[in-house]
């Protein structure tokens, strides 16, 4: 199986772009994706390690050249052995190689496409730390990422390589375009997956695919087919169907049992499911419809929590933000990525530890309905005093004054909200 370098396809170049547009930190920007994949190697003792990358050509300097514009990089990787809990490292092994990205435009090279490279290492099996370190040949700035992996046994009579997410598979050349990501957005309608089955002899098994929470339960999708399988090395590329799938982790799994259904071997990856353009701040449905609460009526909160399934809900949900829209009829909305980005601002800044979120605080609403202040004064606590913050706002020309009451961090507003007295 050999990997073929293609461009995005456009479903995920659109997901990519509304999530780099949101207004992350700089290091969420400049993410370049890896992944690992380990199948059965040229001795089935020592698994094959396949490793990918996608680098954003955002991360990269292209210079003008003759033919038009041309970037370079180099990635390295470093590979160690280490224990359960990652600590105790033991250097085993390093691989670099160079990428030469030639497009014919200024337009192509600050487009959102990506370039994909690979690699292959044999291993032991066990449990490994790969850190990985991408290089740009121009400016020499570079970017690091580390993924832990476990390589399990191949070498028994049955036996199934890990799992990979295909963004593209040609049966015709048995060549695979790997998604080298674990990241599925609320409205991919279905996922291809890519894997293999070794037997050590002719034989017909059962094959069960299905996508679960962790838990085991609440499947989103499950196939099961009898196989017949040749001696030797068989790949096969599955289409997962899914619908309305909410948000949050699964786990696809692949599982071979015998036509009478005893287990004989299984694979998993974990994916984590996210809504299109707000990746990094929206995780769970329920708290999503909760955090509307300063944007949002009662009758609306009502109405979308009256939902008769997660995917009605869903529907309603959407519906409301629709409404809201500035931009109708394109891929992003910008009033709903603004308002979850403040409130994920605000679950970092305002929590009270396990006692309240961030966006359920005084200071969290008034974040998330003007944004953040011009001004803020901070009073510490001093004696005589509570520690309390005055917060400015020249351009609506509000001032706010929030009090620690309790000396643990859960500052009030002493006015409420709505108060005219608030007013500058």
């Amino acid at each position: 199986m050999k990997a073929r370098l293609l461009r995005l396809p456009r479903p995920l170049r659109a997901l990519l772009l509304a999530v780099v547009l949101v207004p992350l930190p700089a290091y969420a920007q400049e993410a370049f994706e890896v992944d690992a994949v380990a199948v059965r190697g040229s001795s089935p003792v020592r698994p094959r390690l396949d490793v990918y990358a996608r680098v954003p050509y955002a991360l990269l300097n292209f210079t003008n050249v003759p033919s038009g514009y041309q970037a370079r990089y180099t990635i390295s990787l470093d590979v160690y052995a280490v224990d359960a809990s990652n600590r105790q490292r033991q250097f085993i092994v390093s691989r670099s190689w160079d990428r030469t990205i030639p497009v014919a435009s200024a337009a192509l090279a600050r487009s959102d496409a990506s370039d994909r490279t690979t690699n292959a290492l044999d291993v032991s099996p066990g449990r490994y730390l790969l850190v990985f370190q991408l290089e740009d040949g121009s400016t020499r700035r570079t970017y690091s990422r580390e993924v832990a992996v476990q390589v399990r046994d191949l070498s028994a009579p049955f036996a199934v390589s890990d799992v990979a997410l295909v963004d593209r598979y040609d049966a015709g050349t048995n060549s695979m375009t790997p998604r080298v990501s674990n990241a599925l957005g609320t409205d991919d309608d279905q996922i291809q997956v890519f894997y293999e089955l070794y037997a050590s002899e002719a034989a017909r098994v059962r094959v069960v695919r299905e996508v679960v929470r962790p838990n085991g339960r609440d499947a989103a999708y499950t196939s099961n087919t009898v196989q017949a399988l040749r001696p030797g090395r068989n790949p096969f590329v599955a289409t997962l169907n899914l619908r309305n799938l909410n948000s949050g982790t699964y786990v696809v799994r692949v599982r071979v049992q015998t036509e009478g259904g005893q287990a004989i071997a299984s694979a998993e990856k974990n994916v984590e499911v996210t809504w299109n353009g707000l990746a990094q701040h929206i995780r769970n449905l329920e708290d999503a419809i909760a955090q509307l609460r300063h944007v949002a009526k009662d009758r609306d909160l009502d109405y979308i929590r009256a939902g008769s399934s997660d995917a009605d809900k869903l529907n309603r949900f959407r519906a409301f933000w629709a409404r809201l829209d500035p931009t109708p009829g394109t891929e992003r909305n910008e009033r709903m990525e603004e308002y979850y980005y403040r409130v994920d601002y605000a679950n970092r800044r305002f929590g009270v530890g396990r006692i309240r979120s961030g966006w359920d605080t005084d200071r969290g609403e008034v974040l998330i309905r003007f944004g953040e202040p011009d001004h803020i004064q901070r009073h510490p606590f001093s004696m005589g005093a509570r520690p309390y913050e005055v917060w400015e706002y020249a351009r609506i020309r509000r001032r706010f004054i929030f009090v620690d009451q309790t000396g643990f961090g859960d500052y009030q507003l002493r006015i409420p909200i709505w108060d005219e007295r608030n007013r500058m």
